[in-house]
């Protein structure tokens, strides 16, 4: 664990290493990335602990608020890459790391999908990434059940193959986020954030409206996932919306730390009238 609050000799560290860190997480099937840079951290350290496909976790967040926690994982894959160079009198490490993405690449399937059941099919590539790779497997929810009538044999056939071909037969996406798959009709978020985003909640600046939703900036908000919905009160672009690409800066010194976030609508609503209700509550789960 580096770059959080540290404590020495009883007293905490005011300014810790610093970390800098840029997280990119979409509903769409292709894999999500984050790259972590870290200064002036001795070389046997980081050789220690940034070894090439071990696990890696991002969190962050804000200092606590008495008993209340601020942070959250923000991104969770595998170190893909690691560099260091100089730059002035700094040392610094640069991170790669990869969310599902050597399961996207080298995942396979050698087994039969009797009657031709498509749900047997993505479950059949769960199972493959989960053995293979280390992916959990989340929800299986089809858009609808299909069965073709007769025996699919797979001999190696890619897992990202085969979930693309279910989900464009039975109206589903599939995405890998934080290590786990999720399948799910291609309407229908996976889950709630619970989050009323409004300026006093996070929300920066008025959302920008884009031609199937809106484009906000907000703090760094925990626990909030793509393929969410969540729901906007603001005097422009308010509306519930599914959660498509959250773009993370993050950094425990200075420099941006918020979201750059894209909703896609969930209603026949783009903009609604000026309004001075504010729903102030939030809880994020």
């Amino acid at each position: 664990e580096i770059g959080g609050a540290q404590v020495y000799q009883g007293r905490k560290v005011i300014r810790p290493i610093k970390v800098t860190a840029s997280c990119s997480l979409t509903a769409e099937s292709t894999p999500n990335d984050a790259q972590v840079t870290v200064y002036n951290l001795a070389e046997e350290t980081a050789k220690t602990i940034f070894a090439n496909d071990s696990w890696s976790e991002i969190w962050a967040g804000y200092a606590p608020d008495e008993d209340e926690q601020n942070i959250g994982m923000m991104f969770r894959g595998k170190i893909k890459n690691v560099t260091s160079s100089i730059q002035g009198v700094d040392r610094v490490w640069v991170i790669d790391i990869g969310d599902g993405a050597d399961a996207y690449k080298g995942s396979s399937v050698v087994d039969k999908s009797a009657g031709g059941d498509l749900e047997t099919s993505a479950k059949l590539a769960a199972t493959a990434m989960s053995e293979q790779y280390g992916v959990e497997t989340g929800k299986i929810k089809l858009g609808k059940q299909v069965k073709i009538g007769k025996t699919i044999t797979y001999n190696g056939d890619y897992s990202r193959d085969i979930l693309d071909d279910v989900c464009v037969s039975t109206d589903s996406k599939w995405q890998i986020t934080n290590g786990v798959l999720d399948v799910t009709p291609k309407n229908e978020v996976s889950s709630s954030s619970d989050l009323v985003l409004t300026p006093k909640t996070g929300l920066i600046g008025y959302p920008k409206i884009t031609d199937d939703g809106v484009e906000v900036e907000t703090i760094v908000i925990p626990n909030v996932r793509p393929n969410m919905s969540i729901i906007v009160d603001a005097r422009y672009g308010a509306g519930t919306y599914q959660i498509n690409q959250i773009d993370m800066q993050l950094t425990n010194s200075d420099g941006d730390h918020k979201f750059t976030m894209r909703y896609k609508n969930m209603d026949d609503k783009k903009t609604v009238s000026p309004t001075t209700s504010r729903n102030e509550k939030v809880t994020c789960k």
